[in-house]
């Protein structure tokens, strides 16, 4: 019980400061970033229709971390924010699952039933047309399941890029060498924890009252 208040006390101090808000939105915003012009742009791996749904989910995320910094102590502002990033977190694993299922029916060597395949084309949530607005950001040209490379004809990598590439030229894997962790199964671990982080959050700002 000492180690749950302790752990309880720590969390709500920390939520009452800018600096972890910022932390959370910057990592959220840093795993967009990197999926485009690392994964995307430099490694020719192209993103999937729930690619791009994560890619929003973590953006929605970054937004509502974003608006409880500007005021961490207020119980409006918090509340605002909170459920923008409730719902990213939600939007994320639900996106994440869906890619889990299609790259375990793809790779499995039995038939998998009930699992559909994704589209070229996006519907994001609330008719936005991101995929028009910034196709190169969150337009699908990917299949699920397949986050191998593909190499354009007539381009010439350099030592470091081909090394990159071949690095994941059995798709993308924390772990590249064992094949262990996929892009989906990180990505439903990263919004896990940041939905337990911010329901834990509301409860105590709910018990403190």
């Amino acid at each position: 019980m000492r180690l749950t208040h302790r752990l309880a006390l720590c969390l709500q101090e920390w939520q009452g400061k800018r600096a972890g808000w910022i932390l959370l939105a910057g990592i959220s915003l840093g795993l967009v970033v990197l999926s485009h012009y690392v994964l995307q742009v430099y490694g020719y791996m192209r993103p999937c229709e729930q690619c791009v749904y994560i890619r929003y989910a973590f953006i929605v995320q970054a937004f509502g971390a974003l608006i409880i910094a500007l005021a961490p102590r207020s119980a409006l502002v918090f509340g605002i924010g909170s459920v923008c990033m409730l719902y990213a977190g939600v939007r994320g694993i639900m996106s994440a699952w869906q890619l889990h299922r299609i790259h375990t029916a793809i790779h499995s060597d039995e038939m998998v039933f009930g699992v559909r395949g994704c589209s070229m084309e996006a519907h994001f949530d609330f008719g936005l047309p991101l995929d028009r607005w910034l196709p190169e950001w969150f337009a699908p040209n990917g299949d699920c399941g397949f986050d191998a490379p593909i190499i354009p004809s007539g381009v010439v990598l350099s030592g470091v890029q081909k090394a990159f590439v071949e690095l994941y030229a059995n798709g993308w894997y924390l772990l590249p060498r064992w094949e262990i962790g996929t892009m989906a199964q990180c990505c439903l671990l990263v919004f896990g924890v940041c939905v337990a982080i911010i329901a834990a959050c509301v409860w105590l700002r709910l018990w403190s009252r």
